[in-house]
């Protein structure tokens, strides 16, 4: 199971930036109907207020143990293709068996 933390840097900041460039598929609809199980409306209003909402969300999701399989079937969810294709195409180190995360998450 791949975490959000396994993402390379540039790859996190990529997604970060899409989540808040696309408000009708951003981190907010991320959050009210991708992850709704999750977080409430208070927890929406608190992190609205953050200074980068998007990093925030990411950032509590990854502490929340929450896998990048989770996060591709959230985005898939409310239609946001342009993050799925930053996660895909993102580059962070092999595991032990020598396969990207790009490749691994290819089979999903």
């Amino acid at each position: 199971m791949w975490i959000l933390s396994s993402l390379s840097h540039e790859t996190f900041e990529s997604l970060a930036n899409a989540l808040e460039k696309y408000s009708t598929i951003g981190w907010k609809k991320l959050m009210t109907e991708g992850f709704n199980h999750i977080y409430s409306q208070n927890d929406v209003e608190q992190i609205e207020q953050k200074r980068s909402p998007a990093t925030a969300l990411l950032t509590d999701l990854d502490g929340r143990g929450e896998s990048l399989e989770n996060l591709i079937g959230a985005l898939k969810k409310i239609g946001n293709k342009r993050a799925i294709s930053i996660i895909k195409n993102g580059r962070s180190p092999t595991s032990n068996t020598g396969q990207t995360l790009a490749n691994t998450l290819f089979l999903l």
